[in-house]
Order: structure tokens, then C-alpha cells, then sequence
């Protein structure tokens, strides 16, 4: 399997391909949420079929063990994203706990983006904030 690139900015997967129109609106909000909360969008965007179907433990055993991949999260837009009402894109840490995750609505993305790379928040202080579905608000 192929690993993660290294890339300069986060990134945001996407692993179910059954839907354009979904991963389009989802970036979208993304990127307008950039011009609500007044910050720059840094994620990058991958949606490459070899990717597609793969768990958040299988990302997570991609990731390049490597120091230069400096990322400590990843943003999953899986099947569950995909096939739930709210678009709940899946935050995966790559740093404290690999493998601990929640879920947020893309309207929030890169603000828990920004915190989690710019901020310097820890993802255990975002994720204790989800609820008990798991669901950040």
C-alpha cells in the first residue's frame, strides 16, 4: 500500500469515492468556514483511489514514520461522512494516542485544524470535548 505523502500542509483524505458532489460541497464549506473564522485554509487534499474504503487504522499505519512528516492529525472523509446527514468528517490523532478520533462538522474543520497546528491545541483537549457519540460541536 501506498503511504501518505509528506506534505507541507494537513491533510484532508478522502476514502469514499461513491460521491463528487459530497466531497465538492464538503470542501467547499471548508474552504468558505477559512473566510467566516478570518483564517487561511492550510489542508491539503487528497483523493486518490488507492485510498479508497481504507480504515482510519490502516491511515494511521500509513502515516511515514519518518521526522519530516511533521503532521499530528489526519481529517478522514469516509463512508460514515459521506452517508450521514451532518457530513461529519472523521479527526484522526497521529501524535498522542495514533488512532483516537471524533467527529466534526466541516464547518469546524479548519478551525480544528488551526488549533491543532497553529495553536498548538492538544487533540486530547479537542476530542474530550466531543460528546458522548463522539460528535465535536
Amino acid at each position: 500500500m501506498k503511504l501518505l505523502p509528506r506534505t507541507r500542509n494537513p491533510l484532508l483524505i478522502r476514502t469514499d469515492l461513491g460521491d463528487d458532489e459530497v466531497w465538492k460541497t464538503i470542501v467547499a464549506v471548508v474552504r468558505k468556514s477559512s473566510v467566516e473564522y478570518g483564517l487561511l485554509s492550510h489542508l491539503g487534499l487528497l483523493d486518490e483511489p488507492v485510498y479508497r474504503g481504507l480504515t482510519k487504522d490502516q491511515l494511521v499505519n500509513l502515516v511515514p514514520t519518518t521526522p519530516e512528516y511533521e503532521h499530528s492529525f489526519l481529517l478522514v472523509v469516509d463512508d460514515t461522512t459521506v452517508s450521514s446527514a451532518e457530513r461529519l468528517v472523521l479527526v484522526v490523532d497521529l501524535l498522542e494516542e495514533p488512532g483516537r478520533a471524533f467527529r466534526a462538522i466541516p464547518a469546524t474543520v479548519l478551525l480544528i485544524e488551526s488549533c491543532l497546528s497553529v495553536i498548538n491545541v492538544k487533540f486530547s483537549e479537542l476530542a474530550d470535548m466531543a460528546d458522548e457519540a463522539g460528535f465535536f460541536h
